[in-house]
């Protein structure tokens, strides 16, 4: 089975960038979904920047019961705000199968048509993993997994050619700071992203 490097483990800097500022003060919906949130990034968060010492067998049902909470939230209507939706995303984006990613979608883009500009990352990211879960390549680049075991981390099947560059740089990191990401992923370690932080896409 394919795994996804998730995104708190190994996304620090891009993470910071779109989905970790603090959620608005007020409805106590917002804080039961922060508080999810914060969990879910709390069991990626990788010791000593490992990401080979993560426990999935006990992080999984975590992650299951967690949207199982979201959707009934969703369900009940108590998501109101981009913030809700984008941390709403985040979780059914580290779901377990094609449906769960495609809801990630969803959510992340009811974020962004709230006006939760943070919400651009995780937009691509969804939709690049709901593309490899169908057996169709990623066309963000926003994917890093291993495909068969011994074998290195990678972003293939990727289409570079089908999103031009000017839209894609909304979205997401430019190619050489994905190249340097990638190169940290293969060597089981958090990438620092210090020196790019002028060209991520939210500091455009």
């Amino acid at each position: 089975m394919v795994r996804f490097t998730q995104v708190a483990a190994g996304m620090a800097a891009v993470v910071a960038c779109f989905a970790q500022h603090p959620a608005p003060p007020g409805k106590a919906s917002g804080k039961t979904v922060r508080e999810l949130f914060l969990e879910d990034q709390a069991d990626r968060d990788s010791p000593g920047g490992d990401m080979s010492k993560l426990d999935w067998s006990k992080i999984g049902p975590r992650d299951e019961a967690r949207r199982s909470q979201v959707l009934a939230m969703v369900d009940s209507g108590k998501l109101t705000t981009g913030t809700d939706f984008r941390e709403a995303s985040f979780i059914f984006q580290h779901g377990s199968k094609p449906q769960d990613y495609l809801m990630a979608h969803i959510l992340a883009t009811a974020a962004l048509a709230r006006g939760d500009s943070e919400s651009r990352w995780i937009v691509a990211a969804t939709l690049d993993r709901y593309l490899h879960a169908v057996g169709q390549p990623q066309v963000f680049g926003t994917q890093y997994h291993i495909r068969n075991a011994g074998e290195p981390m990678t972003q293939e099947p990727f289409d570079r050619t089908l999103v031009p560059a000017d839209p894609r740089a909304a979205f997401v990191p430019n190619d050489k700071i994905q190249r340097a990401m990638l190169e940290a992923f293969q060597h089981n370690r958090e990438p620092d992203l210090s020196n790019y932080e002028s060209e991520l896409p939210c500091r455009n």
